[in-house]
Formats: C-alpha cells, sequence, structure tokens
C-alpha cells in the first residue's frame, strides 16, 4: 500500500506539471473507486480485521479530505503560471518554519526538484550546447524529454525505495513463522482457570501430503479454500493440547460458593479462552483471547455447570461452542482466528466432569 501511495504521489505531480486536467478527472475517478474497493472489500478479506479500527478509519478520512481537494482543484482547473515555493511568498516566522520542514523531510526537496525538470545547472546546459549544437527555439522530440527526465526519475525512485525494500525483506522473506510452544487455559471470570494445558513436542509439522490432505477436505469450501491458498505446507503446522488439564482446579470454598451463586441467579459470566504462542520470528509471545458470555438465557448450560460443581462424581459434559478456532493465523505481534466450517466435529471445548 506505501508504494501504490508513492505511486499515487508521483502521478498527479506529473499531471500537475503537464496541467492535463483530463487526465486528472480520469485518475480521480479511479483513484475514489480505487480506495473505496481497497478500503471495504480488499482490507478486511486479506487482513480480517473490520474497518471499524482506529487506524483504517483514520487514513480512509485523511484520504477523503484529498479527495476532497483534488476535487476543489478540478474546478478551480490548474493555475496558468506556477510563482514559485507557496512557502517563500511570505517573510514571517511562519513562513520560515514551514520552509525549514519542507527541506528537512528527507529526499522530497530532490524529488521535487527532479519532477520540475530542474536537474542540471547552467553550466551542464551549456556543454551539452556545445556538444549537441542544435538552433535556438526548435522544439525537440517528446522521446528525448522522456528518456532523459523519466530516466533520472526513475533511478531516484530506484534509490530511495531498494535501502527500505532491503531492509524490509531481510530475514522475513522466504522464512516461516512457525510456533515453537502453545499454552492454552479456560477460566470463568476472575475464578482460577479450569483448564491449563501446554504443547512443545506435539506441535507437528505438516508435510506435502498432510497439506494436501487439509486442502482437499476443505475444497468445498470457498472461504477457507482462499485463506489456505496463501500458505504452503511448511507454514502450516497443528498443535495438540490434552484432554486433561495440567493443573487441579483448587478453588477455594468461598470463591466455589461465589460462583455458584451467580450461575443459579442468571448473573453475567464470561468463559475466557488464552491461547499463548511463541513461534521462532516473533520475540515476543503472540496472545490470542476468545469470550464466551453465559447469558440469563443460557440455563442448560448454567445448569450443567452447576451439577459438574456440585456433584462428587458425574459423567457431565458442559459443551462451549466456537470458542476454540480450527485454524489460527499467527503475525509478528498478533494472532488473526479464521472460523472455518469444521469438519470433524471439534471447534468447541468441552468441560467433563
Amino acid at each position: 500500500m506505501l508504494i501504490v501511495q508513492f505511486i499515487t504521489i508521483v502521478t498527479e505531480r506529473a499531471i500537475y506539471l503537464r496541467k492535463a486536467l483530463i487526465y486528472k478527472i480520469f485518475f480521480h475517478f479511479i483513484s475514489v473507486l480505487g480506495i473505496h474497493i481497497w478500503m471495504f472489500f480488499l482490507v478486511p478479506y486479506i487482513t480480517s480485521h473490520s474497518f471499524g479500527e482506529t487506524a483504517p478509519v483514520l487514513f480512509y478520512l485523511i484520504k477523503c479530505l484529498h479527495m476532497l481537494l483534488s476535487a476543489y482543484q478540478i474546478r478551480c482547473g490548474y493555475p496558468k503560471r506556477i510563482l514559485g515555493n507557496v512557502f517563500t511568498k511570505g517573510y514571517s516566522l511562519a513562513n520560515y518554519i514551514a520552509f525549514k520542514i519542507y527541506m528537512e523531510i528527507p529526499f522530497l526537496y530532490i524529488l521535487r526538484t527532479m519532477l520540475d525538470w530542474s536537474v542540471f545547472i547552467v553550466r551542464c546546459y551549456r556543454q551539452m550546447d556545445t556538444d549537441f549544437p542544435v538552433l535556438r527555439g526548435e522544439p525537440k522530440a517528446l522521446y528525448s524529454k522522456l528518456l532523459i527526465g523519466g530516466t533520472i526519475i526513475l533511478i531516484l525512485i530506484a534509490l530511495i525505495w531498494s535501502p527500505l525494500f532491503l531492509f524490509a525483506l531481510v530475514g522475513t522473506v522466504g522464512k516461516p513463522n512457525i510456533p515453537q510452544k502453545a499454552d492454552i487455559a479456560v477460566k470463568i471470570n476472575h475464578y482460577e482457570p479450569i483448564y491449563v494445558s501446554q504443547s512443545n513436542s506435539d506441535i507437528l509439522q505438516f508435510s506435502n501430503s498432510d497439506f494436501q490432505k487439509l486442502t482437499n477436505r476443505i475444497i468445498l469450501d470457498n472461504y477457507a479454500s482462499d485463506s489456505m491458498m496463501l500458505y504452503d505446507a511448511v507454514d502450516v503446522t497443528a498443535i495438540k493440547f490434552y484432554e486433561n488439564s495440567i493443573s487441579l482446579w483448587n478453588m477455594p470454598p468461598p470463591d466455589k460458593e461465589r460462583l455458584l451463586h451467580d450461575l443459579s441467579n442468571g448473573a453475567k459470566l464470561d468463559i475466557h479462552l488464552t491461547l499463548t504462542l511463541k513461534c521462532n520470528l516473533t520475540p515476543e509471545a503472540v496472545i490470542y483471547e476468545t469470550t464466551y458470555t453465559l447469558t440469563e438465557n443460557k440455563v442448560h448450560t448454567r445448569d450443567k455447570l452447576i451439577r459438574l460443581m456440585t456433584a462428587n462424581f458425574s459423567n457431565e459434559k458442559v459443551i462451549v461452542p466456537n470458542i476454540l478456532p480450527k485454524f489460527i493465523t499467527v503475525q509478528r505481534q498478533q494472532a488473526n482466528a479464521k472460523f472455518i466450517k469444521d469438519y470433524d466435529g471439534r471447534q468447541h471445548i468441552r468441560l467433563d466432569g
């Protein structure tokens, strides 16, 4: 997206220098259509984030302001003459500070100079006139202008972006971010965790045959197939947790009575699931959390929990649906869950007595 923004800036500047109002109108319509398709359809689909988060909304507001100013420029038309830098039209302290900030932005002054075709100093022009004499006032061919100016601009853009690409891509491209350790915990509100488990040796790397079997099973699910097409077998692992918790549910008697009271009286309770993943490319642990709310209407689940807690021995089973996702995409700083249709009936947490 950053590269696309950079290309649009250069394109809009080139249209401004040509004062091509028709091109500006076409470019404006393409920009408006493209930004709305990108923000409302492609970004939520690719990143699994909704548009309502702070960063996309702020970016969209800035783009709306830019599109408004661009439409105003189309309405008023381009100026016939350019009188120089707007910061140098006055001599106040504000003009001085604005011009200094403009000059301190890396590469901005150089890039603007290139785009304004003010690249060569007077001595270079004189030397070229000596080496390649032409009649005064004779128009030059368009290809010669594009060949010289366009080549210089492309070289400058390459010099600006090449270090950024190298630093961004070194150590990240081609390396799968495989989990090395996984911890899971399930608890009700602030009480002691009901279920705690760890997985170190039970993290299984997918082989090509395993990955092919997985894609064959979900081939009829368009959402699942599109999600799996982004990855290879080396990017996928299976994490196995044991059914029994590694620690006992040692709840103090007062807390147990309080929890039973809340379950009986229909108080709002939340079942929290916390999944902590430690990956090889992520220095900090990536944490995924989800919540299942026990509302007053979910009487059967509450009754099962009460019988499970009060009986000395019980075969009661409490099903908590849609709390443990089947697929989790681990990024550098966060984990995104994908609730894809389950094919073996184990997309939930089961609490046994």
